[in-house]
């Protein structure tokens, strides 16, 4: 994996921003440029990406929020939208993305992952007991990550 993508999707929680500095500093280490999506699903399909660098997230763990924003995307629920999403994904060379959020999030996530094969990995970021146990088994898929992230190291 060379190109990875990462975005928050609906309300704020603790340890979003903790999350994505997890994520971006992970994909440096192994190689792997990260991308941050600006305003989630909606800015996966404007394109509202740019690679991160230790720089971007270096102090960010303390503020309050999600650095990358989130916003409500009517047009992702469409399958044109999720279609101009994946566009961007790929004409990006983005082979993995991390949906941080809660079930309203994985559902896009899921309808993403059916429509376009793009591995995806949702990080649970919610103040709710909102997930289903589906999603919870995304808990035990995180080492995924560190294996997708690794993998990329052998050329």
């Amino acid at each position: 994996m060379k190109k990875m993508a990462v975005l928050t999707s609906g309300g704020d929680a603790p340890g979003m921003n903790t999350a994505i500095r997890g994520i971006v500093k992970t994909s440096l280490h192994y190689g792997v440029i990260p991308i941050g999506i600006r305003d989630g699903f909606e800015g996966l399909i404007h394109g509202w990406g740019k690679p991160f660098s230790y720089i971007d997230v270096e102090n960010i763990i303390h503020l309050g929020g999600k650095v990358l924003g989130s916003a409500r995307s009517k047009n992702f629920r469409t399958k044109e939208g999720r279609q101009k999403a994946i566009d961007f994904l790929k004409n990006e060379n983005v082979e993995g993305l991390v949906v941080i959020g809660g079930d309203s999030s994985f559902a896009g996530a899921r309808a993403l992952l059916s429509e376009s094969g793009i591995a995806i990995i949702g990080l649970p970021g919610t103040i709710h007991e909102s997930i289903d146990k589906s999603s919870k088994a995304n808990l035990e898929k995180e080492a995924i990550l560190i294996k997708l992230l690794r993998g990329s190291t052998s050329k």
